[in-house]
């Protein structure tokens, strides 16, 4: 907003600021209020009578943004495992760039929960920003596109061995 900008010039003085000295506390009194209490990225398994109990993806994937997400049975155990990726550039120039994601394929041990693989044993490498992840089939050979923002397709073939 241009107008904090230009009346706090230092972090340091915007966080010694309460926020009816930032926003006019008419606007304030007057917004919305809303309370987030989860941040991790996850899923949420359904019990078969509409109760929905959240489950966060493991540490791995919390490092950064995820933009897509995808699923495939990719060691052929008759459970769908996920592939996920993202990460996001567009923050301002003091907290950088969220980019510790290279993907993450997360495998289903059959009894509701998803453990990480290692990127070098699961071979993901994608670099950049992720924007949306797509499954094709050439030939009856599997592969993974990844679109990346402002960059070129990134191209995984899967190998179930």
């Amino acid at each position: 907003m241009v107008q904090i900008k230009k009346k706090y010039l230092s972090y340091s003085e915007y966080a010694k600021a309460s926020p009816r000295e930032i926003v006019d506390p008419k606007l304030l009194d007057e917004a919305v209020r809303l309370t987030a209490y989860e941040f991790r990225s996850g899923y949420f398994v359904n019990d078969g009578k509409m109760n929905f109990q959240f489950k966060a993806f493991p540490k791995e994937v919390q490092f950064a943004p995820v933009n897509s997400i995808t699923t495939t049975d990719i060691n052929n155990d008759k459970f769908e495992d996920i592939i996920i990726a993202g990460n996001y550039f567009e923050s301002n120039i003091q907290l950088g760039k969220y980019d510790a994601s290279y993907g993450s394929l997360l495998t289903n041990n059959g009894k509701g929960s998803f453990e990480y693989m290692l990127n070098q044993k699961s071979g993901l490498y994608i670099t950049g920003q992720v924007r949306d992840i797509k499954k094709v089939q050439v030939e009856g050979i599997e592969y993974f596109m990844f679109a990346r923002n402002n960059d070129r397709i990134q191209v995984f073939k899967v190998n179930r061995k």
